[in-house]
């Protein structure tokens, strides 16, 4: 999944994009973590086990930027920015 974003506040989360199976207890997100070092999160969720990928480079407050995140399988994913 990706997406361009503008983030203005470094001190929240936000959710960018997200994918949801209810009825297989399965989520996919691509976040961006202001309160972690203004990082973003490739994250998933399988039956209430979290994992996540995080971004080597932060964010840049006020500019347009591209994420991607790729989920390979249950116990593998990536992030860029």
């Amino acid at each position: 999944m990706s997406c361009w974003f503008w983030a203005d506040d470094g001190a929240n989360i936000g959710t960018l994009v997200s994918l949801d199976n209810s009825g297989a207890n399965t989520r996919v997100s691509l976040v961006f973590r202001g309160d972690a070092g203004d990082t973003l999160f490739a994250n998933s969720e399988v039956s209430g086990s979290d994992q996540a990928a995080v971004s080597s480079a932060g964010v840049t407050l006020n500019a347009w930027q591209h994420g991607l995140a790729a989920f390979d399988t249950t116990t593998s994913r990536a992030v860029w920015l």
